[in-house]
């Protein structure tokens, strides 16, 4: 038992701190399931209301949204998700949430 404390405690973990396209992709995603849940927050829903989704979102991010959509849906409540993906001129993520 003493050798394998010593065998453990020389072990120093790793920790990788590379940002790939697959972490900034699922960051940016969980940035929008924050905007949407501060926004179901502002227009007084229920923690459990089902809503429908529309976002606006910068084309440089289209991919990101649409890798984790069914993620955003689940975790923001949303029967449906939809709106301009990647329109022209948008620089930022605009939310608007349509309740049941």
């Amino acid at each position: 038992m003493f050798s394998l404390f010593i065998i453990l405690a020389s072990v120093r973990p790793a920790i990788d701190t590379e940002l790939t396209p697959e972490l900034e992709a699922e960051g940016y995603a969980r940035d929008v399931v924050r905007a949407v849940q501060d926004e179901r927050k502002n227009v007084g829903l229920h923690i459990a209301d089902r809503i429908d989704l529309s976002l606006t979102v910068p084309s440089d991010h289209v991919a990101d949204v649409e890798a984790w959509r069914d993620m955003i849906a689940a975790e923001t409540l949303a029967l449906s998700l939809r709106g301009s993906l990647g329109r022209i001129g948008c620089d930022q993520l605009s939310v608007a949430v349509i309740s049941w």
